[in-house]
């Protein structure tokens, strides 16, 4: 291996135009006479080749910098210019500053949470310190009549009641799975009835035992049989029923009168009592029975 220093085309590295212009390669510069030009340029001076003039090198970190202001001012000054508004467009709801939200039936401007102060209350009426005419009672005046609550119980009212007890002179049994007990003509129910046969007037009674000081406004009663059977039909005219009873209580004592076809008997008492008796006197015949039967009684007291 021979030491020695290889051209730089051998050397196969970078170069410049002093490298360029020692081999005498390229035109010679007319401002410096050096050969050796890059381009259109000389290598050594930067003049234009042929030009004679001298042009002075520019680093190429400078001519970056200034390129790069150049283009980024420009789109920096794209960016900012709006497109022009063609003649005749109308401009978009971005364009248009929003307007107060005033009422359906005036033209002021409702009041928004902005307008009005956190912690104070907006006046209802006119101007603030003004108060509404809300026909409010003052502090110290006559207060307004209230109504009763629902439900609540209101003195001298009306309404049906029931008694404590209740017993019979006796009840009707046909076998072990048909019988007219009294509990019978307090169930509700026109179908059952309290019934005896062959009633004997002036012995078969109904008597009733109330709470005591109960005043007792009406008493109502049917005088017979009010069901209607799916064979035999309605069973009231078939049926023995009152022609006439008499209620006593500890007030005293009434007789009723019923007509033939008469179904019920409604007797205004409107007295206190403890105990109501019911007296069958007398009874109209039926078409096909003689057993007496009262299918419902009720009581209306006074509270």
């Amino acid at each position: 291996m021979t030491d020695h220093d290889d051209s730089p085309a051998e050397r196969g590295g970078p170069h410049d135009a002093r490298d360029i212009a020692a081999d005498g390669a390229g035109p010679a510069c007319g401002a410096c006479g050096r050969q050796g030009a890059l381009g259109a340029f000389c290598g050594a001076c930067g003049a234009h080749v042929g030009s004679g003039k001298k042009r002075p090198p520019v680093p190429a970190l400078v001519s970056a910098a200034i390129w790069a202001a150049a283009t980024g001012g420009l789109f920096a000054i794209f960016l900012l210019v709006p497109p022009a508004q063609s003649a005749g467009s109308e401009p978009g709801a971005a364009d248009v500053p929003p307007q107060p939200e005033t009422a359906a039936t005036g033209g002021s401007a409702l009041p928004s949470e902005a307008s009005t102060p956190a912690g104070q209350v907006q006046p209802v009426g006119g101007a603030a310190g003004d108060s509404a005419d809300l026909d409010t009672p003052e502090l110290g005046g006559d207060e307004p009549a209230t109504s009763p609550a629902p439900g609540a119980e209101v003195s001298g009212a009306e309404a049906p009641c029931a008694p404590r007890s209740y017993s019979a002179s006796r009840f009707l049994t046909l076998s072990s799975r048909e019988s007219y007990p009294i509990s019978s003509a307090f169930d509700g129910d026109n179908e059952s009835a309290w019934a005896v046969r062959d009633a004997v007037p002036g012995e078969e009674w109904i008597e009733m035992t109330l709470s005591p000081g109960t005043r007792v406004s009406n008493l109502w009663l049917t005088t017979g049989y009010e069901k209607i059977h799916r064979r035999s039909g309605d069973l009231f005219p078939l049926n023995a029923h009152l022609r006439r009873f008499t209620v006593v209580t500890d007030a005293g004592r009434r007789t009723i009168d019923v007509v033939e076809d008469q179904r019920a008997a409604d007797v205004r008492l409107d007295e206190v009592t403890g105990q109501i008796r019911i007296v069958m006197e007398d009874v109209w015949p039926g078409e096909r029975w003689q057993d007496l039967s009262i299918s419902e009684i009720r009581l209306t007291c006074a509270r």
